[in-house]
Formats: structure tokens, C-alpha cells, sequence
């Protein structure tokens, strides 16, 4: 397997655990919490969903210690959404060196819309294996709170 090829496959691996991730959170706030799927909240992006979900199972009655830890795991969350964005949603570029020679390796460049900056993050195969299996483990979290539901 190529270089290239092994970063597009672990790319795939990581772009399918992160649709599981946002098809748990949907489901958590929709089905575990009584939402109607037409409801607004809903149609908002997903670090929203997340904060109103957290809203929800405590006025649902859930502990103040259960809480804590889905606001830890979506902590999490918001922040492995916020790599996988930078990879999906950036451009990657080959990276080049002072003199503007080409490098063997690849960066993601993302603009930030409200502060005129490119964002830069190399684009290197344990990293994307590594967020992959981050966002799987939060997968696993999720369930497992939401399994455990108060009723």
C-alpha cells in the first residue's frame, strides 16, 4: 500500500466512526429524550445539539455526577469534530520548506472565517488513525451513557 492510499483509507475509517458518533448524538437526543424529530433544536450544528441535549437530561432528572460525565464525553466530542473538520473540510496541500522546495509529507489548510487566519495541521497517518480510534472510544462512551439512562 502506498503512502497516499494508507492515508485515504484511514481517512475513510475516520470519516465513518465520526457519521457513528453524530448518529449517537442524534439518536440521544431524539429517541432517549423524547424529541420529535421536527423540532427545531434539532436542525441546529452539532456542538448546539450537544449543549441542548445536556439541558435535556438534566431537566429529565439524570445525576448531577451523570452530567458531568456527558459533558465530559461531549467535551470530547466537540473537540475530535474539531480535527476531523480540519481534515475534511481542509485543503490538502504538499508542505514545502523555507526555500519553497516540496516535502514527502501533507498539511490541511483551512481558512477561520472570523479571524482572516489559515489554520495548518499535518496530514499524517497516525494522526488520522489516532483521531479515528479517539472518536470510536467516544462512540463506546456515548453508548454506554445512553444506555444507562434515567427513565
Amino acid at each position: 500500500m502506498t503512502e497516499d492510499e494508507e492515508l485515504y483509507l484511514l481517512m475513510g475509517k475516520m470519516v465513518v466512526n465520526a457519521g457513528k458518533l453524530e448518529n449517537l448524538i442524534f439518536h440521544l437526543t431524539t429517541v432517549s429524550t423524547g424529541w420529535v424529530r421536527s423540532e427545531k433544536p434539532l436542525k441546529q450544528p452539532m456542538d448546539k445539539l450537544m449543549d441542548e441535549c445536556v439541558r435535556r437530561a438534566a431537566s429529565r432528572g439524570e445525576s448531577l455526577e451523570r452530567i458531568v460525565v456527558l459533558e465530559h464525553i461531549f467535551a470530547g466530542c466537540k473537540a475530535a469534530f474539531g480535527y476531523r473538520h480540519q481534515y475534511v473540510h481542509g485543503l490538502w496541500a504538499q508542505d514545502r520548506d523555507e526555500e519553497g522546495n516540496e516535502l514527502p509529507t501533507l498539511t490541511s489548510l483551512r481558512n477561520l472565517r472570523n479571524e482572516n487566519a489559515v489554520e495548518r495541521y499535518p496530514v499524517r497517518a497516525p494522526n488520522l488513525q489516532d483521531l479515528g480510534e479517539w472518536i470510536a472510544v467516544l462512540c463506546g462512551e456515548l453508548a454506554s451513557w445512553g444506555g444507562s439512562m434515567s427513565r
